[in-house]
């Protein structure tokens, strides 16, 4: 049985479960109207959402060697990412809040088959910053594979929002006739930064 004080969000309205209003959730002011006590379920459960996503469906060729190509240069954006700034030409997603994130990526790839195991990694990049976030998902391809689809998904701490993150891969094999057949990068947000 719910607490009867204890407040609900209807229709962006803060209310008690019989639809008492208590007040409304402005976003950058905060809580207005009655006060509601620290140790409120709403309070500690709340999380801001902030989602935003770039897609690639064009082919394109890259080169995949011992270096890191960032995916740049996406066909489109999620139509209407909230808390998130997107740019298809720099292939990044900027955050506009602190928070933890679950940032996403598929890639697939067609390449020449080599008659070897080979292996690349996928990494996040901070553009901003000019350096890698974390050292990278490594995915290996066993011999004679043309086709390859390589998908990750990290959690991640931003501390510092405004900080541009782009896809790279590489840092393994050297392989030639690659294009990337079409990708997807998403981020949303999972919990408040505590």
């Amino acid at each position: 049985m719910p607490n009867p004080a204890s407040p609900f969000v209807l229709n962006g309205r803060v209310a008690t479960p019989s639809g008492t209003p208590l007040g409304v959730l402005c976003e950058g002011i905060g809580f207005i109207g009655r006060p509601i006590q620290p140790e409120s379920p709403l309070q500690s459960a709340l999380v801001v959402a902030a989602y935003g996503a770039l897609t690639r469906t064009n082919p394109v060729g890259i080169t995949l060697d011992a270096g890191f190509t960032r995916l740049t240069n996406y066909d489109q954006s999620m139509p209407a990412p909230l808390g998130v700034v997107e740019d298809t030409v720099a292939g990044t997603l900027t955050v506009a809040k602190a928070g933890v994130y679950r940032v996403s990526a598929t890639i697939a790839l067609t390449l020449t088959e080599q008659n070897a195991s080979t292996q690349f990694l996928a990494r996040l990049f901070n553009v901003t910053a000019g350096a890698p976030v974390g050292d990278g998902i490594s995915f290996g391809l066993g011999r004679n594979m043309g086709k390859f689809t390589a998908s990750m998904s990290l959690l991640v701490t931003v501390a510092n929002p405004a900080q541009a993150i782009a896809i790279e891969i590489g840092g393994g094999s050297t392989f030639t006739g690659v294009s990337i057949d079409n990708a997807q990068f998403a981020i949303d947000s999972v919990s408040a930064l505590t």
